[in-house]
This record gives structure tokens, C-alpha cells and sequence, in this order.
């Protein structure tokens, strides 16, 4: 009795830790195949990038004009540094364009009584002192009943005489008479438009339904 008492549980370990030894070596041997499938995958994909597989598309960079070689569609620049440049141009243009935004804000919120009695006036003040929007300030420019200057791409002068002599010879204001719309009295049968113009009924009706 004492003998199989102490044999049974050295039997027991003994089976404990040879267990234990597969065990880790099943584990070792499937993280080295996980690594080994991830470096053949990497080095595949390194092959594919390098290989003349690789589509080369010829641009022109939007910065300098030089023919460079990209490796995406969406490249528009041959360098960082042109990348750089027309990135810093297109800020100058936006902080610009912001400026002029809110100058053209400042004055549209000045009051009549600071530009009222000035002698030149630009589009956005000629506007306020006239009660219209800017368009209709330049629609009367550009069919030749307004005068204007123009000094720049961007500025525009007018004199305050000019807006005188337009109020001043301008036709009095009438009312529009209402007219009838006419009547229509033309009309064509499907025969008609068939055998006019060569076109098919199912077209004709497919046509109808679209209306």
C-alpha cells in the first residue's frame, strides 16, 4: 500500500509536465509560423512596391512645370518644397481674399453720413447710397447708364456726379400694363407629329409620361 501511494503521484507529475512540454512547443512552433507568414507577407509586398509591376504615372507639377515621375494620381507636386511654396501661395490668396471680405463688410456697415458727401465713391458705398445690391450697380455699369472707373481688377470707382446725372435723366417710373398671354391655337394630332416628323408612337408616349 505505501509503495502505490507514493508511485501514483510521481506518475501523475511525470505526465503533468511532459503535457506541459507539448504544450510549449505546439505554441512555439505556431508563433513561428505566424511569423514567418507576416515577414514572407512584408517582403512580397516590398517585391511588388520595387518590381517594375509598380505603375509609374509621368505629371507635371502645378508649381514649376517640371515632368516628374508619381507613384499616386493625386500627386500634384514634384518635391516638398513646391508642395511648401504653393501651399504658402494659396494662404496668401485666402488671407487676401479674407481681408477683402472684411473690408468690403466694414464698408457695407459704415453709415450714408460718412461717404454721402464724398466725391468718389466705390461699388459697395454706390450700392448702399442707392439702395440696391452691388450686381445691379454693376448691370447699370455694364449697359453703359452708370459711368465707372475701373483701377484695378478688383476696384472700381465711381463718381457721385455720375449717380446725379443718372437719377437725373432717367425715364419716370410707369407702371407695366398687364398683358393677355395668347392663345394657342395650333395644336397636332399624333397622327400628325408620326407622319411630320417620323417619330415612333411608343416614343411619343414614353415622352408624355417623362413630362
Amino acid at each position: 500500500m505505501d509503495i502505490t501511494f507514493y508511485f501514483v503521484p510521481l506518475l501523475y507529475l511525470e505526465n503533468v509536465k511532459a503535457n506541459k512540454m507539448q504544450i510549449n512547443a505546439h505554441f512555439s512552433a505556431h508563433v513561428y509560423t505566424t511569423v514567418h507568414d507576416l515577414t514572407q507577407w512584408y517582403t512580397k509586398i516590398g517585391e511588388i512596391m520595387s518590381s517594375s509591376k509598380f505603375v509609374e504615372i509621368h505629371k507635371v507639377c502645378q508649381w514649376c512645370g517640371n515632368v516628374f515621375i508619381a507613384k499616386k494620381q493625386s500627386t500634384r507636386y514634384c518635391t516638398h518644397t513646391c508642395n511648401s511654396r504653393a501651399y504658402k501661395a494659396n494662404k496668401r490668396v485666402q488671407t487676401k481674399i479674407l481681408i477683402e471680405k472684411k473690408t468690403d463688410e466694414i464698408i457695407r456697415n459704415q453709415p450714408i453720413a460718412d461717404f454721402k458727401d464724398r466725391d468718389f465713391l466705390n461699388c459697395t458705398q454706390a450700392a448702399k447710397l442707392l439702395g440696391v445690391c452691388r450686381k445691379t450697380v454693376y448691370n447699370l455699369i455694364y449697359n453703359k447708364k452708370l459711368r465707372a472707373v475701373r483701377i484695378t481688377s478688383r476696384i472700381t470707382i465711381i463718381r457721385r456726379k455720375d449717380i446725379d446725372e443718372l437719377l437725373e435723366i432717367s425715364i419716370p417710373y410707369e407702371p407695366q400694363q398687364k398683358t393677355d398671354p395668347k392663345p394657342i391655337t395650333d395644336f397636332y394630332t399624333l397622327e400628325n407629329i408620326t407622319s411630320k416628323y417620323g417619330l415612333k408612337t411608343r416614343w411619343l408616349s414614353s415622352f408624355n409620361s417623362a413630362v
